[in-house]
């Protein structure tokens, strides 16, 4: 069955990469997608179906304006606003009763005042996960690991770049 043989790559992936859960997408711009869809409704389908009327749903995702690029689409697929900050304080000034998420883009580390860990600690802080787009970063081969030990909740990576595999795949 297609729906087992999915769960179980998944969880082997999971263990190769010392995650809780993982799973092949249709590339990096499907799991921004489905990760942020599932941020905001966890295993609820009424909320699943609902979407993306969020309706009774937290419907923020707070972002560093340094970090938006064409590819924020994937996130607001999902009905979701985005909050752009500038700096800490912004940040934790803008956490509110409806942020869902933080979301980081790898490629912009260099770019943005907060640094990848820094925002780590910034969502743990505030009990909001975390979501690293790291699509191209992927060699070495440590870094699929890199930023699940650095403690962002979500990661994803792109097939058809760094992992060279068909440019319709991905990983979260």
């Amino acid at each position: 069955e297609v729906d087992e043989l999915h769960d179980a790559v998944g969880k082997r992936i999971a263990e190769l990469v010392g995650s809780q859960a993982a799973m092949v997408t249709a590339g990096a711009a499907s799991a921004l997608t489905l990760g942020t869809a599932g941020v905001l409704t966890g295993t609820d389908r009424q909320k699943v179906n609902q979407i993306p009327d969020l309706t009774g749903m937290k419907n923020e995702v707070i972002v560093q304006k340094s970090h938006r690029f064409p590819y924020d689409h994937a996130i607001r697929n999902t009905g979701v606003k985005m909050v752009e900050v500038t700096t800490r304080a912004e940040l934790e000034r803008a956490v509110n009763e409806k942020t869902a998420m933080l979301f980081f883009l790898n490629y912009a580390n260099n770019h943005g005042e907060i640094k990848d860990a820094e925002f780590v600690e910034i969502g743990k802080k505030a009990g909001i996960l975390t979501f690293n787009d790291c699509a191209a970063d992927v060699h070495p081969v440590e870094n699929v690991s890199k930023w699940i030990k650095m403690g962002f909740d979500l990661v994803c990576f792109s097939g058809g770049k760094a992992l060279m595999a068909p440019q319709s795949s991905g990983l979260l």
